[in-house]
């Protein structure tokens, strides 16, 4: 856990997010599967899986079938229509979420992402986003706003890419789930 931030975690929370995964916890449990796809990054994905565990009152539990996991992480060449979006979580069938890295982007990056994605899962959301009638001074990603330094839900990265949940990150997701 890295950074001090000043955002406060009411700015990342994202109740739809929240309420889709309350709707496949199961005995205050999630399942987790890591695809092959994901290559050396599996290591990083199971790691940042278990060291949330620790720090929430929810539990994960790595499955070997994709079909039996709640959350599915995967490496893909195209992960949206839109060839710019280089990460994308999507709640799929009222039943799980699948997590999906672009192979087209800078190595460095990917943990970064594949946290961010996995915040969008327990209910984080981009400090910029308006939808729900919040946001984090800006509604522009690129703009005067929170900084990676400040939440892995931000776009705009302040000198390397995080790979670990920041201070606003950890009081949204412990508001949410402890």
């Amino acid at each position: 856990m890295i950074g001090d931030s000043v955002i406060d975690p009411i700015y990342l929370i994202d109740n739809t997010f929240v309420d889709w995964t309350k709707e496949i916890l199961q005995k205050n449990t999630l399942t987790v599967y890591l695809d092959k796809s994901l290559g050396d990054l599996r290591p990083f994905v199971k790691e940042m899986v278990k060291e949330t565990d620790k720090m929430l009152d929810i539990k994960f539990k790595f499955k070997r079938k994709e079909k039996k996991a709640d959350i599915r992480f995967y490496q893909k060449y195209q992960v949206h229509s839109d060839p710019l979006v280089i990460g994308f979580a999507e709640y799929y069938d009222n039943s799980h979420w699948n997590i999906l890295v672009s192979r087209n982007y800078d190595t460095i990056a990917k943990p970064w992402i594949l946290l961010h994605e996995f915040g969008h899962t327990l209910g984080l959301e981009h400090p910029f986003d308006n939808y729900d009638g919040d946001y984090y001074v800006t509604t522009n990603p690129a703009g005067n706003g929170a900084t990676t330094n400040d939440t892995v839900m931000a776009y705009k990265v302040d000198g390397s890419y995080p790979s670990t949940w920041r201070t606003a990150d950890l009081d949204a997701l412990t508001g949410i789930w402890n």
